[in-house]
């Protein structure tokens, strides 16, 4: 997911500096972070799920780490731009949602592909540009 989002730089040029983050930082630190001229500081846990068989069945991201869903809570609410990126199926089936941070530990107890598409700051076919300019407190 990291090498589509990325995309996003050829949009913004030089108004967006965006990174991947190792794993080597400390426990529970999101995978990407980024600063862009209108949104400010912006940090994304990056998470894939396959699509469960039936829409009543939740979506398992049971890989997040308490770690993550700590940082991304704290991190919330004390202000600051943390969010989930969430990819479910492959391919052209795939979509994204964007979660805010304190969504964290519903994300991780398991919710349905409907309840993410209802709680995302995005439409599950925005493009990368799209997916960061949402990536802001204000809604």
């Amino acid at each position: 997911m990291w090498a589509w989002l990325k995309k996003a730089r050829f949009h913004f040029r030089e108004d967006l500096s965006l990174g991947r983050i190792e794993n080597a930082v400390g426990a529970g630190w999101p995978d990407v972070e980024g600063y862009h001229m209108q949104v400010g500081q912006i940090w994304i846990e990056l998470k894939s799920a396959a699509r469960p068989a039936s829409p009543h069945t939740p979506v398992s991201l049971r890989h997040t780490r308490d770690a993550q869903i700590r940082w991304l809570t704290t991190r919330w609410n004390l202000g600051q731009a943390v969010f989930m990126l969430i990819q479910v199926g492959e391919g052209a089936e795939g979509k994204r949602y964007l979660l805010e941070g304190h969504l964290a530990q519903d994300v991780h107890d398991g919710k349905t592909e409907s309840w993410l598409a209802l709680k995302s700051r995005c439409r599950p076919g925005a493009r990368p540009h799209e997916v960061l300019l949402a990536c802001t407190r204000r809604k």
